[in-house]
């Protein structure tokens, strides 16, 4: 049941990236012990950061997935002139 739960919230948080999502949006995937399963994910490897906001005294929560930045492989441009000599 636990890998089910944090599938299902990786997947949530992969289909929301970069966003900070408040914490009762995380609640209504009604997954048991939320704060365990996104400390399973982040030991995996997954960035995501937490933030409390307090308006008129009471405390909001909201998490963020930080998608990786992934650049493409280098390539050269070696231009139409290039030859290669053998």
């Amino acid at each position: 049941m636990r890998n089910i739960q944090k599938e299902r919230l990786r997947k949530f948080f992969k289909e929301r990236p970069d966003i900070w999502i408040p914490l009762p949006e995380i609640l209504q995937l009604l997954i048991a012990q939320y704060n365990s399963r996104t400390h399973d994910l982040r030991n995996e490897g997954m960035d995501i950061e937490n933030k409390l906001e307090m308006v008129d005294g009471v405390k909001h929560s909201f998490y963020r997935y930080n998608k990786p930045n992934v650049s493409p492989p280098y390539q050269m441009n070696l231009g139409s002139n290039f030859e290669i000599s053998r």
